[in-house]
């Protein structure tokens, strides 16, 4: 059996993990809230639009069938498809934190260190689609 200092220790560094993990989960919906705010913008919609515009014009002049054009589905990066992914990554980073809580209250390595390393990959992802955002905005 371990000693009441190392227990104490372990009680202290459980309890520490959970700050970090629901420090996790706020975080992750407080992206959920930003980019269900950013999906409804209309600021974003124009730009979108703009966007899709700007792919389409080079077939429009060559078609004159604006219509017909608008109709396709134009394969380009819009502002909206980013905040989608944010969106799913905000909900993921979520997740991670409900799972690090779990883990660090039933005191599991393994779900903890499953935890930090998604935790880790998510804030990688978030990192590259913050930058395509705020490159998108000083383009704009």
């Amino acid at each position: 059996r371990r000693s009441s200092k190392y227990r104490d220790f372990d009680q202290r560094e459980s309890r520490r993990t959970a700050l970090v993990s629901l420090l996790t989960l706020c975080l992750g919906l407080a992206l959920v809230g930003v980019t269900c705010a950013g999906l409804t913008s209309e600021a974003i919609q124009a730009v979108d639009r703009l966007a899709v515009f700007n792919a389409v014009w080079p077939t429009w002049q060559d078609q004159g069938k604006w219509q017909e054009v608008l109709a396709q589905d134009v394969p380009s990066l819009t502002t909206r498809r980013v905040f989608k992914a944010l969106l799913a990554v905000g909900l993921a980073v979520a997740l991670t934190g409900i799972v690090g809580i779990a883990g660090s209250l039933t005191r599991h390595k393994i779900v903890v260190c499953s935890s930090v390393l998604g935790s880790t990959l998510l804030a990688v992802l978030s990192f590259f689609a913050t930058a395509e955002v705020v490159q998108r905005s000083t383009l704009a």
